[in-house]
């Protein structure tokens, strides 16, 4: 049976066809990517052996998968702004907070390193879009004081917990904007001048990503990284992922089967390296 995934307006048909791109996506991953020993650049090489794949814990990563893992034990019900997918009205629904929070946050894995990065470069201006309960976003305060970190949430109820979480462990230096992003963060980018870090984790749209990525390389330096999350979440994203990845601007990215790494350093060699371990 072949279905047509451009035609119709079922959920049903769209989330199978989103699998079929998804099992495709992941054969094509493990085809084209590589290990560390295919990095001939040192700087490439460090940055898989001391960001990817450093798997030391700590006691700050500790209080991180603490906390999530508490999320993942909270059966209480929370209502739900989502944004998720460029609505411009959110879609409201209740559940509980436990679900909540394994559909939303990162695993252990992916929170370690965007961790390890942080406590690598010191990134002083993180921008992070997509706060949800805050477990990453306290991950990068935490490995990093002097870093300065301004979040944007749309779904208050969510950033009320990330809020909350911050107090608890005495965070002081995250600023969390609430509301819908793609009507917030013109404003709040005016105020600065550049950044060090940006995780893009907000609505999974084609147009989106190619939005957030625009605004933000406009406030780059020659240090500045973004992260892309999801870049294989579907193909409109992984679409996206591939023009960012042409940019003229653009050096060197990396990619996992979650984030696309991307870096402006003129003194890396333009390389796209897709990394597995």
């Amino acid at each position: 049976m072949k279905i047509n995934c451009l035609s119709g307006n079922s959920s049903a048909k769209d989330s199978l066809c989103q699998i079929i791109y998804r099992i495709k996506a992941f054969f094509g991953f493990l085809f084209y990517s590589k290990t560390k020993h295919a990095a001939h650049s040192p700087f490439l090489y460090d940055f898989i052996v001391s960001v990817l794949e450093n798997s030391q814990n700590n006691n700050s990563l500790e209080k991180c998968f603490n906390e999530k893992k508490a999320l993942f034990q909270n059966h209480s019900q929370i209502e739900i702004f989502d944004f998720g997918t460029g609505r411009a009205k959110a879609h409201v629904y209740t559940t509980k907070v436990s679900l909540q929070a394994k559909r939303s946050l990162k695993s252990n894995r992916e929170i370690r390193q965007v961790f390890n990065l942080v406590a690598k470069y010191k990134p002083l201006q993180i921008i992070e879009l997509g706060t949800s309960f805050g477990i990453t976003t306290m991950a990068m305060s935490l490995a990093s004081k002097e870093s300065s970190i301004l979040s944007f949430e749309g779904c208050p109820n969510t950033a009320e917990f990330a809020k909350k979480c911050f107090q608890k462990h005495n965070i002081n230096e995250i600023s969390v904007v609430i509301g819908n992003i793609d009507e917030v963060l013109d404003d709040s980018l005016s105020a600065i001048e550049t950044f060090d870090l940006a995780i893009v984790d907000a609505n999974h749209t084609y147009q989106n990503t190619l939005d957030y990525f625009f605004m933000l390389k406009f406030l780059r330096n020659t240090k500045s990284i973004i992260i892309f999350d999801d870049i294989h979440w579907s193909k409109n994203i992984n679409k996206a992922w591939q023009e960012i990845k042409a940019d003229k601007d653009v050096t060197l990215t990396i990619e996992t089967w979650n984030y696309g790494f991307v870096f402006f350093n003129s003194d890396l060699s333009k390389q796209d390296f897709i990394i597995r371990k």
